[in-house]
């Protein structure tokens, strides 16, 4: 069985476990965690940008969703449909989600880049 606690710093994560030697420390990543590099496309519900990770330098789409667009045209289910897929499925021809994750106001999608993709 394992606990979680939060220290003062909001995205540090604290899992510890029974054995001493398997307590680990996890950030938790958020949107500051990466630099911008360009707007890839814009739609109905979002954005999507060019993303570099700012201490791997790993490059990423980032798909930014705005939370009061998906409920006021009630495509929550569609939206958590698309997460489950790109981060369940192994297939080529099927994006593969890095991380998702929330802040107040958007839902972020980073998704791996392929080689045809840069």
């Amino acid at each position: 069985m394992e606990d979680s606690a939060s220290s003062s710093d909001s995205n540090l994560q604290v899992t510890s476990s029974p054995n001493k030697d398997d307590d680990k420390c996890q950030r938790i990543p958020c949107e500051s965690d990466y630099e911008v590099l360009k707007l890839i496309s814009n739609g109905a519900y979002g954005a999507v940008y060019l993303v570099k990770e700012k201490t791997t330098r790993q490059r990423f789409a980032m798909k930014k969703i705005n939370k009061n667009n998906l409920m006021l045209r009630n495509q929550v289910e569609q939206v958590f449909a698309e997460r489950d897929i790109m981060s369940f499925t192994d297939n080529p021809f099927v994006v593969s989600m890095y991380c998702s994750f929330e802040t107040k106001v958007c839902l972020l999608f980073f998704i791996c880049i392929t080689d045809f993709m840069k």
